[in-house]
């Protein structure tokens, strides 16, 4: 008995096997992508530039509480906040939440931003670790920043939900560049079915160069 044509034509099966699950795995893919996108356009409604600038300024729209977790962020919170709060949206607050940085982060928001110890209380009871001290600024900009013992971006997350007195939040990198239109953008599809909008994301992009 040949081995050596038998193992090859064993080979060659498995082969072509392979090569076939690729193809099908592939072809679903395309199939599932293509049927995505004719799907979405059904549900894209073109806004005009009027439109963005109706809704960034009215201020029927719901609150938004961006929450932005900070740990070692020192390089480049300044900036990052700064275009936060430039944001063109009419009703929403940032909050920070120092996560317990080693750096110079808490001291880097505090001296940019003219902060003072604030008396204001958190609306829940979720536990978290030790929140050591709340800050608002002298300048009259919507920025909270929360100075806690180290527990993580989740545990940071529910300390900015206890302090967050808007209906909606968002939750975002301290080192991220938000689009100026992006709350318009990520409100609109609770304002058009509210009753089935559960969550909205966003889209990130590398924006470093």
């Amino acid at each position: 008995m040949d081995w050596y044509a038998l193992f090859l034509e064993v080979f060659l099966v498995f082969e072509y096997s392979i090569i076939c699950y690729v193809a099908a795995i592939s072809f679903i893919y395309f199939f599932l992508t293509a049927l995505g996108y004719f799907i979405l356009q059904r549900f894209e409604i073109p806004v005009s530039p009027a439109e963005l600038n109706t809704l960034a300024r009215s201020p029927l729209v719901p609150g938004v509480s961006i929450l932005a977790p900070a740990y070692n962020e020192s390089l480049t919170v300044r900036e990052s906040i700064r275009g936060m709060l430039k944001l063109a949206y009419g009703n929403y607050e940032v909050i920070v939440i120092n996560d317990g940085s080693k750096d110079d982060t808490l001291q880097v928001l505090i001296d940019e931003f003219r902060l003072y110890r604030s008396s204001r209380m958190a609306f829940s009871s979720l536990p978290t670790q030790t929140i050591c001290a709340v800050y608002e600024s002298r300048d009259p900009i919507r920025l909270l920043v929360i100075d806690k013992i180290n527990g993580g971006k989740a545990d940071s997350l529910n300390v900015g939900l206890s302090y967050a007195r808007t209906d909606l939040v968002a939750a975002v990198d301290s080192d991220s560049i938000i689009e100026e239109y992006a709350l318009v953008h990520v409100v609109r599809p609770f304002l058009e079915d509210y009753t089935r909008t559960i969550a909205v994301g966003g889209m990130i992009c590398v924006a470093n160069g």
